[in-house]
Formats: C-alpha cells, structure tokens, sequence
C-alpha cells in the first residue's frame, strides 16, 4: 500500500501502542482511546488517498495551464551547417579552437551548437554517440585538422561548420500551417530524419522551412512557402517542431483577390522631382565560351560591405559544369564550387576575396 502513495504521504502509526499505563479507574477510558484512535487515523489515510486519486483523475486548471504552456509558440534560433572538410575544425589561422566532447549523437550536437553563441561547428563520430564542440567567438571554423580520437568511427568525418547566413526560427511544437491553418505547399520525405532534413532545408533556396520527425521517428516536410507558424497539438505529428528559415518569415502568403474597378485615370501636370541618389546598378557580365575567370582567393566571395551576396546554389555538378552555367548568365559575376559537388552562381558585382569558407571552394570572378 505505501508504495502506491504519492510523495509525501505516508500511513499514520497506529497509537496502541503508545498509550501509556494507567490505573485501574481508567481502564475502561483507556480501553476506548486504544480502539477509536486507529479508527481516526485510517479515516485521514483514505481522505488522503481519496484526495490524490481526484487528482490525478481531474487535473487542476493549474496543472492544465502548465500542460498548455509547454505546447505554446517559443520561438528560437536555430541554423544550417555546412561540411566544410575532413577532420578536426579549426580557426582560419589554422590552429585548433577550444572545444570539448560530449557524449551526444548528430542532433544533439546541433541544438547545443544553436544554443552556444560561440560554438561555431562540431565533429561527431560514426559509432553509437560522440561528438566534439568548437568555439569561436569571433569568426567561424573550416576543416581540415587532426581526427578528434584516433579511432576509426572519428578518422573520415568532418567538420560541420556553422552557418551564420542560414538562420531558422523555432515557432513551437507540431508541423508547420499558414496563417489560415491549412497545410502549406511541400516536399516530403519518408526516410529522412531529423538532421538530414535540416541540412536539405539549407541547401535548397525554394525550401522556407522544415518539419521533422524526431525520437527515432522518420520523415520530412519541407515548407515551400513562407509566414508559417506552429500548428501546435491540432497538428502533432511525430514529435515535431515548425522551423521556418528567418528570411521567410516576410514572404507573402499567395492569394486570389476579386476583381478591383479602379476609378477614371487624372492626368496630372508634370511635376519636378529632386535629384535622388541613384541604387548602385552592375552591367551585364560577359557570356560566351571564351570568358575567362580570376582566382581571388580561397573561400566564398564577399562585397565591400561583407554584407550578404545575392546568389543562386546547385547541389550537383563539376566546377566545369558549374562554370559553363555562369558563363551563359549575363547576371551571373563569378561563382565558387564545392569539392563535393555543385556550388554557389554569385549574382551581382563588387566581388572580392574573404568570404567564410565552405566546401574547399574559392573565389572564381569573371574577367571583363
């Protein structure tokens, strides 16, 4: 019976045996005391019991507000990262970064790089569990260092840098739904879990955002349109989260407006506007199969602003495909390829050298 009980309660001791002696004139008192006080305490056990029972069988509406709460919209960051190379991370000026292992597997290891500003890419093992956390508070990380451990489940795998450009917002628990709480339109993919389709969200540019299955659960939703939110209990589904990528979240909603009659058009003098500060414009790069390119450097290529570059990227293809590809874009500057596969088309002017480093890429700029 005692283990039966909620923490806290406990059987009350029968008093029998704590009645003391008396005379003789008061044995037949004593007598009663000695039967009615086991009777008081086993009525107070069963209130008790009666009580936590109720309880459990009828929560609170304070325990029911606590339930809600931890299915209420929180948002928080969360971002994409890239292989950036075989091996240890390390700092740009190639030495080794503070890091620290932790005995967690793949996703894990991204939530407690999410939640760490400083950690900017980590390294997990190929066995069961086991990963390492770099930092670097003021820059990112690239590949290329020693294994982490010797062993053979750390000596192939690579550094997962970071990608501070890739940002997602955490909107709470269930799948993604629009404003109107329908399902958005979107990819999906049975077999995937949670990790892998995250990195899918980040290399694809028509993807706004991600729903995952978790807890050993398989399967993906990538979200092709923006302005999601959480669809909460309503919409649960395999222990899933709405992510939606940050830049997203001012997408508009496509939608079918009636018909607008629109009044008379005013003809209206000419007016004189002040000169204005006209918007930095590129002329149409050059095409054609003799164009020509300059190395600037290693890494992605950056502007004057270091600012983010307008850009178009392929998962698939050799540098000379991917070069091909620019050379026939009039909109196309420059461009920089992965070593695993395909690349980033950089589709504006200004390039320069000094961009982060990913996928052992570097900077090719079209020679004008």
């Amino acid at each position: 019976m005692l283990n039966t009980l909620p923490d806290g309660v406990a059987l009350l001791p029968t008093t029998e045996g704590q009645v003391p002696n008396t005379s003789s004139t008061l044995a037949t008192g004593g007598h009663k005391v000695r039967t009615v006080l086991p009777l008081v305490g086993a009525f107070v056990v069963m209130s008790v019991l009666g009580m936590w029972m109720h309880e459990n069988q009828h929560p609170s509406h304070f325990q029911k507000m606590s339930t809600a709460a931890l299915t209420q919209a929180v948002e928080q960051k969360t971002y994409g990262y890239q292989n950036v190379g075989k091996g240890g991370c390390l700092l740009p000026n190639g030495t080794v970064p503070k890091n620290r292992e932790a005995g967690i597997k793949e996703n894990r290891a991204q939530t407690s790089c999410d939640q760490n500003p400083k950690c900017k890419g980590y390294v997990v093992s190929s066995g069961c569990r086991g990963a390492f956390l770099y930092e670097n508070p003021d820059g990112t990380v690239t590949g290329g260092g020693k294994p982490p451990k010797t062993t053979y489940t750390w000596r192939n795998q690579p550094c997962m840098a970071k990608d501070l450009s890739m940002v997602y917002k955490k909107l709470g628990y269930g799948k993604c739904i629009t404003n109107d709480d329908t399902e958005p339109v979107n990819e999906y993919l049975e077999n995937v879990m949670d990790v892998e389709c995250r990195q899918k969200c980040s290399n694809m540019s028509t993807c706004k955002g991600f729903s995952a299955a978790t807890m050993n659960w398989k399967g993906c939703y990538l979200w092709k349109v923006g302005n999601l939110k959480a669809g909460g209990t309503a919409h649960k589904w395999r222990v899933a989260s709405c992510y939606m990528k940050e830049e997203a979240a001012a997408v508009p909603q496509v939608s079918t407006l009636a018909p607008v009659t629109l009044p008379p058009v005013v003809t209206l003098a000419p007016l004189t506007l002040p000169a204005t500060t006209s918007v930095p414009s590129w002329p149409p790069a050059p095409t054609g199969s003799d164009v020509s390119y300059t190395r600037l450097g290693s890494g992605k290529c950056t502007n004057a602003e270091k600012a983010g570059l307008k850009h178009e990227w392929t998962g698939v293809g050799s540098e000379r495909v991917l070069q091909k590809q620019c050379s026939e874009d009039e909109t196309c500057y420059g461009y920089s390829a992965s070593r695993w596969g395909g690349g980033l088309l950089w589709k504006q002017g200004g390039l320069q050298k000094g961009g982060a480093s990913w996928g052992g890429c570097s900077c090719m700029v079209k020679k004008t």
